[in-house]
């Protein structure tokens, strides 16, 4: 795979997570910390997705 193609992928994996987290935070009323668990969101990567669900931002946009 070419580094744009891995670029791309590496994007649409963030976003779509980023969504799911969001979802089950709304529809389970759960923390993001208790959404990333579930989600089995790598421990590597939680800071990143805490830090954009506080931060409120729209990752829809990325």
């Amino acid at each position: 795979m070419c580094n744009l193609s891995e670029g791309v992928f590496a994007h649409g994996i963030e976003q779509a997570s980023y969504q799911c987290i969001k979802n089950l935070m709304e529809t389970c009323k759960i923390s993001v910390s208790e959404a990333m668990n579930n989600l089995k969101i790598p421990k590597d990567d939680q800071p990143k997705y805490k830090k954009w669900i506080e931060e409120g931002k729209n990752r829809s946009g990325f």
